[in-house]
C-alpha cells in the first residue's frame, strides 16, 4: 500500500498503485490521450488530495 499526501490541504490517499506507475500514467495524462482508467483515478486522487476546482496546489493527482 502507498501513501500519497498534499501538505497544502493536509490530506492523505493510500492506493495499491506504485509512484512510478503514477508517473508514468502521469506522462500519458500530459502527452495525449490516456485511457478512460487513468483519467478517472487520477480524478479519484485528485478529488480527495485537493478538490478544489481551480486549485493550483498540485499535480493533476492532487499530490504535493
Amino acid at each position: 500500500m502507498y501513501t500519497y499526501t498534499n501538505s497544502f490541504h493536509d490530506t492523505v490517499y493510500h492506493s495499491h498503485v506504485s509512484p512510478q506507475e503514477i508517473e508514468d500514467w502521469r506522462g500519458e495524462l500530459l502527452g495525449g490521450k490516456p485511457p478512460q482508467w487513468i483519467k478517472s483515478l487520477s480524478y479519484r486522487m485528485w478529488k480527495v488530495l485537493c478538490g478544489i476546482k481551480g486549485c493550483t496546489c498540485g499535480d493533476e493527482f492532487g499530490r504535493r
